[in-house]
């Protein structure tokens, strides 16, 4: 079983929930009891119910595991999922609703894309790992086999592209706002949103340039021995050499390298910043509201980095000891299936607190969500990032 990297979580899940159709090359690869329970829902279900072990690994779980499992992928994701996704239209909302000048800033552009983003993740992993425990449980087995093929052969390789997108998108805010903090000049020319639409279009583009193998992976199959259209593997997935190079090593430059030691550099100067002009403004009895506010935004910013990079350091930590860890080793009672499982649950939360970390940190923000939340319709400051508080559009 070949675990694909760049997509955390999802990943280790999906290739443990689905070991059987990982590996259907072959149509003669499926066992006859495997078809029985393909070609009939009902008795997966009563399978399931009577807790006897099956071809998917995560419903041969132990009854401990397997409580384990649905509370962390089931009770808790799926809570902050639902909280996370209304967190992120909340700050959609709040950052839509401002004057045009305070809209069209370029911090505002990245941190409305950011929770476009956030949200289709989280709604992504509902789909690649809530809904499969919850089926694990004998609830919608008829899910499983429908997941197994078209959610996994479409739905996963789209994953990849927006992990990509949304971990480079967290790298430019860091970068727009290290600029506006130490080159301010040049923050000026490069921080304008007609350049900052621009940026997220190149990101997007690479994003999509570097998933493309993903999409070119599997193929859908119709097998008349089981009667039903599921997943095969294409050549590309079975290549050695492929599997090392890109799902291995590009993918730990590209997704975890790359995007952490950009953060760490620019949110360790920025906080060097803030701890600078904290001392400035205790020699100064009249600190402008303005810088104030800077200090509201950058710290916001800095938040949302730093929770980013505590919650995705463990990604590639999972990943290693994955790749030096004995396949038998990966599943319940060993550490690793729990250290995966907790992982998975770190990134649904950096998906979900953001509107919680706008709230905390920046006062305008807050007072802005506070007039939407008690429907007041006099306007407030404006929200998070002000003009003031990015490089001048001019």
């Amino acid at each position: 079983m070949r675990i694909m990297a760049e997509n955390s979580s999802v990943s280790q899940f999906l290739d443990e929930l689905f070991n059987s159709t990982e590996g259907l090359t072959d149509v003669n690869n499926v066992s006859s009891r495997d078809v029985q329970l393909l070609r009939n829902p009902a008795l997966m279900s009563r399978n399931l119910a009577a807790g006897k072990r099956m071809y998917l690994p995560i419903l041969s779980l132990t009854s401990s595991c397997r409580v384990f499992n649905v509370t962390l992928s089931v009770g808790l994701s799926g809570s902050l999922i639902i909280f996370g996704i209304i967190g992120n239209t909340l700050s959609l909302i709040v950052l839509l609703l401002q004057k045009r000048s305070t809209l069209n800033t370029s911090i505002n552009v990245l941190l409305v894309t950011l929770s476009f983003l956030d949200s289709a993740m989280l709604i992504i992993i509902c789909l690649l790992k809530v809904i499969p425990s919850v089926c694990g449980l004998g609830v919608w087995p008829e899910y499983l086999t429908f997941f197994a093929s078209y959610i996994m052969t479409f739905v996963f390789p789209l994953s990849s592209t927006i992990l990509v997108v949304n971990e480079y998108i967290v790298v430019l805010i860091a970068f727009q706002r290290f600029l506006y903090v130490c080159f301010n000049r040049i923050a000026k020319i490069l921080c304008k949103p007609i350049l900052t639409y621009i940026q997220i279009f190149l990101i997007g583009v690479f994003a999509v340039l570097y998933s493309l193998p993903r999409f070119l992976e599997y193929r859908m199959q119709y097998i008349p021995r089981i009667g039903k259209t599921m997943r095969m593997k294409n050549d590309l997935a079975q290549d050695e050499t492929y599997q090392f190079w890109y799902t291995n090593v590009s993918s730990f430059i590209v997704i975890f390298a790359v995007p952490l030691l950009l953060l760490t550099g620019f949110t360790v100067r920025l906080v060097v910043f803030l701890r600078e002009a904290k001392l400035k403004r205790a020699k100064l009895l009249n600190a402008s509201a303005s810088s104030k506010k800077d200090d509201d935004t950058t710290l916001s910013l800095v938040a949302v980095v730093v929770v980013f990079c505590l919650t995705q350091i463990h990604n590639p930590i999972r990943r290693t000891l994955e790749l030096t860890t004995p396949q038998p080793q990966h599943r319940c009672p060993f550490p690793l299936f729990y250290y995966t499982e907790v992982v998975s649950l770190l990134n649904v939360i950096n998906y979900s607190v953001n509107f919680v970390l706008y709230f905390m940190f920046s006062r305008s923000f807050r007072n802005r969500a506070r007039s939407l939340l008690l429907c007041r319709r006099n306007a407030v400051e404006p929200t998070v990032m002000t003009v003031s508080s990015v490089a001048p559009t001019n």
